[in-house]
């Protein structure tokens, strides 16, 4: 099976925070996964000098924006999914 691509543009969202308007929201790669419904996923600023509070979204951030349709990154799905820890290099 062969696989086709073409390139589309795309928009990368992120969240600035209001507390220190510096960081911007990532995703908490040690905290659990509420199993609400639907999942909530624990995250917090990335500026190492903010002392905000941590805030649960319904989808990872950062988000991908496409025809105004929110996506999140697969290799970050796929290590959610398995219960992996999800290496995102903050804090």
């Amino acid at each position: 099976m062969a696989i086709s691509k073409k390139e589309v543009q795309v928009t990368l969202e992120e969240y600035v925070c209001d507390e220190c308007n510096q960081g911007v929201l990532r995703l908490d790669d040690c905290a659990d996964i509420l199993q609400s419904n639907p999942k909530q996923y624990l995250h917090h600023c990335s500026n190492p000098e903010c002392e905000s509070e941590d805030v649960y979204f319904t989808y990872i951030l950062p988000v991908l924006v496409y025809k105004e349709q929110k996506f999140m990154r697969a290799d970050v799905l796929r290590s959610t999914a398995s219960g992996v820890s999800v290496s995102t290099g903050n804090k």
